[in-house]
């Protein structure tokens, strides 16, 4: 019989065809904390909580998203999606009506990530709103 178990690639590919491709937000988050859960190891896991952060964004689940940003950002700071989940962070608290740690996280942005131009120019852009 089929191993029902979906591998890392498969159940990644999964949660992000949810958000991506079907816009089935909540399902997708839910698949992506099976990826966090099943591959605390693996390759894909800062993809994936990159994308469960802008997921919870979408239903609104602010303080949840900023959780997942926040755990990215501490276990792994140089991670090339670290720096958007700074960014998200900031959106994130934006949308929840904290526009003032908002603005902190997006200027402090480029001080931490001086190498990610589009990250920086989107916290630009942001602060400019």
């Amino acid at each position: 019989p089929a191993n029902v178990v979906l591998d890392e690639q498969e159940q990644y590919r999964t949660a992000l065809n949810l958000l991506l491709e079907e816009s089935k937000y909540d399902e997708s988050i839910v698949q992506f904390q099976t990826y966090v859960d099943a591959f605390p190891q693996g390759r894909l896991l800062t993809n994936a909580l990159y994308w469960q952060g802008e997921a919870l964004i979408l239903v609104a689940r602010y303080d949840d998203a900023i959780a997942v940003f926040d755990r990215l950002l501490n276990e792994f700071p140089q991670d090339p999606k670290a720096a958007g989940a700074m960014l998200k962070k900031g959106v994130a608290y934006s949308q929840k009506g904290d526009r003032q740690q908002a603005e902190t996280i997006w200027r402090d942005l480029p001080g931490r990530y001086p190498d990610n131009s589009p990250e920086i120019k989107a916290a630009q852009d942001y602060l400019k709103r």
